[in-house]
């Protein structure tokens, strides 16, 4: 009874540093929601054309390079952007709606673009 209680608290142990150590490997570094921002948003003109935009930070402060998903949610559409960020950077970019693309609020003014995810595809 002894060896086997022994041999289940050994095996336990064993367990729970496996465990602990592939949760400390496999947490990314940083909150993926606070890896993208929205820097500004509106309508910008292509050609004549309205055309709303989104430009977007996104940052990697991790230390190997990340591809990086993120849907952009407009009011009346998804766009989504896989973008690949090296270690320790941070890139820019656009997301727009092709035109026609009014994204407009009742009173006129323009709506806000938001970060619907952003999910890690590599890295």
């Amino acid at each position: 009874m002894t060896a086997w209680l022994v041999g289940s608290v050994v095996l336990l142990g064993a367990a729970a540093a496996v465990g602990s150590y592939l949760n400390t490997t496999d947490v990314p570094s940083q909150s993926l929601t606070e890896v993208v921002a929205v820097t500004s948003s509106g309508t910008v003109y292509n050609g004549g054309d309205p055309v709303y935009e989104a430009e977007y930070r996104l940052t990697n402060t991790q230390t190997r390079t990340v591809t990086y998903r993120v849907v952009f949610e407009f009011q009346n559409a998804i766009r989504t952007v896989d973008r690949t960020v090296p270690a320790g950077k941070t890139v820019t970019g656009a997301v727009a709606l092709p035109p026609p693309s009014a994204v407009l609020e009742p009173d006129g003014r323009t709506q806000p673009v938001k970060v619907r995810d952003v999910t890690e595809i590599s890295g």
